[in-house]
């Protein structure tokens, strides 16, 4: 019986070890992911400004570049209707 005892309470205590174990890791682990998101939100927040003025300028050359391009395809589409004129009265010729 004493032997019997004696098992049942290693084996309690055995268990409680574990547990106590697996939940020291998961404390650990929980405070390390939480400074992690803490630090990124940090940082985050310090290089806010600067993401939105970087964003801004973006947008607006965007735009530019949106324009400039029309302007290109205008040309383009005007030079290949002079290059198509020229290539009729080149035909009329012969």
């Amino acid at each position: 019986m004493g032997k019997l005892l004696q098992e049942f309470i290693l084996l309690l205590f055995g268990y409680v070890f574990v547990l106590l174990l697996s939940g020291g890791f998961f404390i650990v682990n929980n405070f390390h992911n939480l400074y992690r998101e803490e630090d990124r939100t940090v940082i985050s927040i310090k290089e806010w400004k600067d993401i939105q003025v970087k964003n801004s300028s973006l947008k607006k050359e965007k735009e530019i570049l949106e324009i400039e391009n029309q302007k290109v395809e205008k040309l383009n589409n005007d030079i290949a209707e002079d290059l198509k004129y020229y290539n009729s009265q080149g035909r009329d010729i012969d």
